[in-house]
């Protein structure tokens, strides 16, 4: 009898606030999962009485399939700031995937449904509750459904508060997750989005997120792309390239994009404006094969390609 309650709690969590049955691309966009995306969030930790600050960078660098589900597999790099090195960092994000029927986020492992941990419904209304796995303690709350403005555009959110995962987690459509916090007593954590890549697009502030900085600022005669440093490499490498003034003295748009020799796009480096100078950018190869690859720089009419070998 025990056993029949329990798959019963567990097939009602799966259903979670769902009220239809059908991939829903807009359900989709709240937590946008795609190889290549990136997310980087300042970090703050409070133990009593010591704390930190950081940068959380999160980026899908592949799919793993397990029980005929694909699972997005995503990569964490910190980097700290001041004070104890935060212990934060939000939890959840690694090996998600999105249930095709009922638009549910689900984590592996940890939980009752055929072995997953349910995180949020990404179809979820306002006011929606329902108990996520393992239904004994955890229990998810849609609070809000507005419209807010993040890096100066509009945005959907849907946040959701958790008695057993974190007081909050905030997602935005086309963004993904945008805050997540937690506190309890004297522990509090805190990660607020600081720049994304979003399917090639770029949001928020780069300068932490693809390691772009700025090497100096005389303005260059003309758009230049250098052979990177060092080359071949394994498995960090440098690019570096100048960016002239454009013929309205404003900036400009420039986009840095690395190719497999197949042509495929494996990263996008760079995609903002940017004022005249000279800029470098890190590569990591981690999570490459050996091979040759291309970069290709473009900003405003102006193209070139650069080749470079990884060697492991």
């Amino acid at each position: 009898m025990m056993k029949k309650i329990i798959l019963l709690i567990c097939l009602a969590s799966s259903i979670f606030f769902n009220h239809s049955y059908s991939w829903d691309t807009t359900a989709a966009k709240y937590m946008p999962l795609q190889v290549g995306n990136i997310w980087v969030y300042y970090t703050y930790n409070q133990v009593f009485p010591m704390h930190g600050t950081g940068y959380s960078k999160y980026k899908i660098t592949g799919i793993n399939e397990s029980g005929g589900k694909k699972y997005y597999q995503v990569q964490q790099t910190y980097y700290h700031i001041s004070g104890t090195p935060p212990g934060c960092g939000i939890p959840f994000f690694n090996n998600l995937r999105i249930d095709s029927v009922t638009m549910n986020l689900y984590q592996i492992g940890g939980g009752c449904i055929n072995g997953d941990r349910m995180l949020d419904s990404l179809k979820a209304i306002k006011d929606d509750t329902a108990w996520t796995c393992p239904p004994s303690s955890s229990f998810s709350r849609c609070t809000d459904t507005n419209t807010v403005n993040i890096f100066g555009s509009s945005f959907k959110v849907k946040k959701f508060n958790d008695t057993g995962r974190g007081n909050l987690t905030v997602f935005a459509m086309g963004i993904g997750i945008t805050n997540w916090g937690f506190a309890e007593l004297t522990t509090l954590c805190a990660d607020t989005l600081k720049g994304c890549v979003i399917g090639g697009v770029l949001y928020g502030d780069t300068s932490t997120l693809v390691g772009i900085t700025q090497i100096s600022s005389e303005v260059p005669v003309e758009y230049s792309l250098s052979q990177n440093y060092p080359n071949p490499f394994n498995p960090m490498s440098k690019l570096k390239f100048d960016v002239m003034s454009n013929v309205k003295g404003q900036m400009s748009n420039v986009i840095l994009t690395v190719f497999d020799a197949l042509g495929k796009e494996v990263e996008v480096l760079v995609n903002q404006q940017l004022s005249p100078g000279t800029y470098e950018v890190d590569f990591d190869g981690s999570n490459l094969p050996s091979g040759v690859y291309y970069y290709i720089l473009e900003a405003e009419k102006f193209t070139q390609t650069k080749k470079m070998v990884l060697i492991k």
